[in-house]
């Protein structure tokens, strides 16, 4: 009796182990990044009794930020890929493939799901010369337009296009992306599903009020402070912030600005600032881990971004009850509605004063608009529904084994 009891519990066991599938989950770098947020959540919740993933992730470049420390926070051990990073380079891209087809020969997986452009290309191609079951990229950025060369950006889309034949599902976190995929002929409507990102809010919410953040930087309690969060690179046009915050500090003198990241240009930020005169009004507190400390001390969120997939300083920003105001770029018009839980406005300097200024002038009477927000942002973004998305999509996708072109 007893022997059959541990036999049953010993098969039992050896199910539950069988029907455990794996995830092999990559990026192609951990810098700071919304991305690297999303894919942390992702790796920490597909780790369960059903669920195991293996995370993989290239090498953040110069003064991209790293990130690492936060899928180690969720008790995940990322795998490097230490010549895998942002830039092409043939050498180095051709030894992170070898890398990868190792570990996934090693770890035969059910699925890999890729995100960013490089793991993307050198994780699909891996997936499919292995024999994966199943091949998923989720497409971040409109990288399309405003990233790269209009030549290199021609090559870019025929990778795409071939990747995504062999993919089972090309996933756009936006209804707009998923336009643009199609526009670009990526792949046809049916291969393409709309799982928008969802975040944990138990990171910022309940923010710090007391001002932690103003009363460290020396920044007068009683101003408007207006944030610019991110990484501080070309696309996300910081210069155009620092242009509109000039415009503003020629009419009104009650405000304060910062931009909080790093970056390539940050050094020519500060240079603009001291050209411009305005450096009395402006902070630069470099990249914040805390940011329940960010959102106690911001009052109004700009983005003045070239272009965005879903940018998740404004989610943050409006789940916090802050006012945004932002560029219609990318994905960023499927979720600010201008004057309901935001505003839209043109990239250049006197249009973006100009709703700053309004906001500065109405702040107390735009409570609605930061509910709105608000309520919008923590049922549409939220993590649980992003993970059952997920769930549903990996359950219900039939697996096709590519022909695996490395047997032992």
């Amino acid at each position: 009796m007893i022997i059959r009891t541990c036999g049953v519990q010993s098969k039992n066991k050896k199910d539950m182990q069988e029907r455990k599938k794996k995830i092999v989950r990559i990026i192609s770098r951990l810098c700071i990044s919304g991305t690297s947020v999303h894919v942390s959540l992702l790796s920490y919740h597909f780790n369960n009794d059903n669920w195991e993933t293996v995370l993989l992730s290239g090498v953040p470049g110069e003064n991209e930020g790293d990130m690492i420390y936060l899928p180690k926070q969720y008790g995940i051990e990322p795998i490097i890929i230490k010549h895998m990073g942002r830039e092409i380079s043939l050498w180095d891209d051709f030894l992170a493939e070898i890398q990868l087809i190792k570990i996934l020969k090693k770890e035969k997986p059910d699925i890999v799901h890729t995100h960013t452009s490089k793991a993307g290309t050198l994780g699909r191609l891996a997936a499919i010369l292995t024999g994966v079951p199943q091949i998923y990229h989720t497409f971040h950025g409109h990288t399309f337009e405003g990233y790269f060369s209009p030549l290199k950006t021609k090559f870019f889309i025929q990778i795409e296009r071939f990747l995504a034949r062999f993919s089972t599902k090309i996933i756009a976190i936006s209804e707009r992306q998923k336009e643009d995929l199609i526009r670009f002929k990526i792949a046809k409507s049916d291969k393409i599903t709309i799982i928008p990102l969802g975040f944990d809010f138990s990171r910022l919410l309940p923010y710090d009020n007391e001002f932690k953040l103003r009363k460290k930087l020396n920044i007068d309690k009683d101003k408007i402070t207006i944030a610019l969060i991110g990484r501080v690179t070309a696309i996300k046009n910081p210069a155009l912030f620092i242009y509109s915050a000039n415009e503003v500090l020629k009419q009104r003198n009650n405000v304060h600005f910062l931009i909080i990241g790093d970056g390539e240009l940050t050094d020519d930020c500060k240079k603009l600032v001291n050209q411009l005169g305005i450096q009395d009004y402006f902070t630069f507190p470099g990249f914040i881990e805390d940011l329940k400390l960010i959102y106690g001390s911001v009052d109004i969120v700009c983005l003045t971004s070239i272009n965005e997939g879903t940018p998740v300083s404004l989610l943050e920003a409006m789940a916090s009850q802050k006012i945004v105001i932002a560029t219609p770029v990318g994905g960023v018009p499927d979720f600010v509605k201008n004057g309901e839980n935001g505003f839209l406005c043109d990239a250049n300097p006197q249009a973006i004063a100009e709703q700053i200024i309004f906001c500065v002038d109405n702040f107390q009477n735009l409570d609605y608009l930061r509910k709105q927000a608000a309520e919008e942002v923590l049922s549409k973004y939220s993590m649980n529904r992003l993970f059952k998305d997920l769930e549903n999509l990996y359950n219900s996708t039939p697996s096709k084994k590519s022909p695996n072109l490395f047997n032992d």
